[in-house]
């Protein structure tokens, strides 16, 4: 029984403080089961279920239950500088009331700090007499005040303190940061070592949440529209798994919850820009640093506990900033070349360093299932799958039925396109950093009726006739290009050496909408005519008789190849642009008569054979299937300008082309 527990918990929470916890629980509570050997399983279960509640409590309620492993660790992996000429470090540390903070950090400095070559600048603003008192009785022979009877915020106080210091290298603390032994001697040691450096942090730690404890490693970026937003790396992972032997690392940006630079670059880029929102000045700063081709590392065996959230100093000033309409969180030109820089790599990088992943699409659609009588699931699934295999992007799907998934998009989706114009984008949580696109590939006028069409960022055509009049409804910014519909490249690796025994055929749904099909198509002629798909008025219809159900759209393909005539019928709603079975039909190698479709001759030239009203369309149909090598010759000219022109593969790239245009090249305004 006591190699169960021991088992859970090394399992749960390791070697260390909660371990001995827990087995002391233990120990005292097993002799229990001495008076319940009747019930010796529902004791093991009940105490089982008592100990784990009592680890879980402890190592979520009691803040030393790991900063002691943590504390070991630092002694561990740190390694002292011997060099006797060391440079001076001034140690900056901004204040305003924080004085139970400050009598630990000064106490972890003391103890810490085996750098011996340094100074500490506390910057006081209108802090209490008591911190003054303090001040005055405290053991620190290099610590030094300066004192500011304005109220200033964080990064100015940080400027002030540099103004004040005299140290080749400079280090900035928040107040409520515990730094552990050997900290000091780790930045300046990667400051030393990397060729360019001009910027060291430390690994920071939570205080402390179980074996999760790690807070950051650095600073990477996600983008909004137009702005940008930071996240911390390895935030919450466990610091037990990481590699010290790796020294350090390069990153875009950190925090300055501890920051290393050095006076000389401090001063190069003009240290601290304070005109921007609070808490991006230290961002900002990683990028003027590295606008001089400087860079920036996390030093993986400097370790810093953090006590909680930055330094309370000047709040009200951040208020201030937000009201000025001339501030901006980062630096214009800075902030615009970092956009690039993180859009650049989500769309054309293997390696990443601005950011983490490539670019997330996610695609609004009516239905998820292969079953469906929804055309936009396969026209998004052909473009997201060729934008997979080409460009590594990942893609998903989040259907309205069986499950209905449009009312919360994921916030890691950098793109959203929806196929639907019935689909109120306004009502659906979707995060502000998410570019919101439509797809207009038919139903013009519902689509541009509808109000919610002004609050997407960027609209999508499937032919110019249907950009051109988006354009008249949103404007020329709003109108970003045109991706035609096309076929998966994998139908066209081979045909399919099937007997054409179709006459005709029509793939597509009949509802209480009149259509030319309809109305045109002569059965008295006695085709062989199958019909696919839904089919409203039942009985009543004189297609019924013809009426073959509905097919998965896989099995579309084999229909095709069965076909010799497949006849395109654009409905009304639709007119402008092309329908999917135009391209399906023709990469089959069936021949397609089409009704007067306006778009098609943009993507087909006079290569589609068009009827104009019944006497036509049977005179067409009878004459194909009596010649039947002109109707192969002219059905296979069809499909070469498939293969050459019309795969997903080739809207993958146009697609990527209107991306880069808009959000690398900002030819638009989103």
């Amino acid at each position: 029984m006591k190699q169960i527990f021991k088992d859970f918990i090394l399992k749960y929470v390791g070697y260390g403080e909660s371990y001995i916890f827990a087995q002391n629980i233990y120990e005292k509570l097993k002799n229990i089961s001495v008076y319940f050997k009747k019930y010796k399983k529902k004791c093991i279960n009940s105490l089982d279920i008592f100990i784990r509640i009592l680890v879980l409590y402890k190592e979520n309620s009691t803040s030393e239950c790991n900063e002691s492993e943590i504390k070991t660790l630092a002694r561990r992996i740190a390694v002292p500088i011997t060099n006797k000429n060391t440079p001076l470090v001034s140690i900056i540390i901004p204040n305003k009331d924080g004085l139970k903070y400050l009598k630990v950090l000064i106490s972890s400095l003391k103890m810490n700090t085996i750098y011996r070559n340094y100074e500490v600048i506390i910057v006081n603003n209108k802090s209490s007499n008591k911190l003054q008192k303090y001040f005055k009785k405290v053991n620190f022979n290099n610590l030094k005040c300066v004192y500011s009877y304005e109220n200033l915020d964080f990064f100015d106080s940080i400027n002030l303190g540099v103004q004040n210091s005299k140290g080749e290298y400079l280090v900035f603390l928040d107040n409520r940061t515990i730094p552990l032994y050997g900290w000091l001697s780790e930045m300046v040691r990667t400051f030393e070592n990397q060729s360019n450096c001009g910027i060291v942090g430390s690994k920071l730690m939570y205080n402390c949440i179980g074996k999760r404890c790690i807070q950051y490693e650095g600073i990477k970026f996600n983008t909004y529209k137009e702005d940008i937003n930071s996240y911390n790396l390895e935030n919450y992972t466990s610091y037990s798994h990481d590699n010290y032997d790796e020294y350090e690392k390069e990153v875009p940006a950190i925090n300055s919850y501890c920051m290393f630079t050095n006076r000389e670059i401090f001063k190069q880029v003009n240290g601290f820009d304070t005109r921007l929102y609070f808490e991006k000045e230290d961002i900002n700063y990683c990028l003027k640093v590295q606008a001089i081709n400087k860079k920036v590392f996390i030093s993986k065996k400097s370790l810093v506990l953090c006590k909680g959230f930055l330094t309370e100093i000047k709040t009200n000033n951040n208020e201030l900033k937000m009201k000025n309409n001339d501030k901006y969180i980062y630096a214009k030109d800075l902030g615009k070349q970092l956009r690039q820089d993180i859009w650049e790599e989500k769309l054309n990088g293997k390696e990443f360093f601005w950011t983490e992943s490539t670019l997330n699409i996610g695609f609004l659609v009516t239905e998820y299932s292969p079953y469906t009588t929804a055309g936009d699931l396969f026209s998004a699934n052909g473009l997201g799958e060729e934008l997979e295999k080409i460009f590594g992007y990942k893609t998903f799907y989040f259907p309205r039925m069986p499950i209905y998934e449009w009312d919360k998009i994921p916030q890691s989706i950098d793109v959203i396109i929806s196929m639907r114009h019935d689909f109120d984008i306004r009502i659906s949580d979707i995060s502000s950093r998410t570019l919101k696109l439509a797809w207009i590939r038919g139903s013009i006028k519902d689509w541009l009726n509808k109000p919610w069409i002004y609050n997407y960022d960027g609209i999508i055509t499937s032919s110019n006739i249907a950009l051109k009049e988006a354009r008249k409804v949103v404007g020329d910014d709003k109108c970003w290009g045109v991706v035609p519909l096309a076929v998966p490249p994998d139908t066209l690796k081979e045909k399919i050496d099937i007997e054409r025994d179709i006459d005709i055929s029509f793939v597509g749904n009949i509802f209480e909408v009149p259509r030319d099909i309809v109305r045109n198509l002569n059965l008295d002629k006695g085709f062989n005519f199958h019909f696919y798909g839904r089919l409203e008025g039942g009985m009543n219809h004189p297609w019924e008789l013809y009426h073959k159900g509905v097919v998965k759209h896989k099995d579309l393909y084999k229909i095709y190849s069965r076909s010799k005539i497949v006849i395109e019928d654009t409905a009304s709603f639709n007119k402008g642009t092309v329908n999917l079975r135009v391209f399906e039909a023709a990469a089959c190698g069936a021949l397609v008569i089409a009704n007067e479709t306006p778009g098609i001759e943009e993507l087909f030239g006079e290569n589609i054979i068009i009827y104009k009203n019944k006497e036509d369309l049977t005179q067409k149909i009878q004459y194909y299937l009596e010649n039947e090598e002109e109707r192969v010759k002219q059905a296979e000219k069809v499909r070469e300008i498939v293969v050459n022109n019309h795969t997903f593969n080739h809207r993958a790239k146009e697609f990527k082309d209107i991306i880069d245009s808009v959000v690398l090249n900002e030819k638009k305004t989103i």
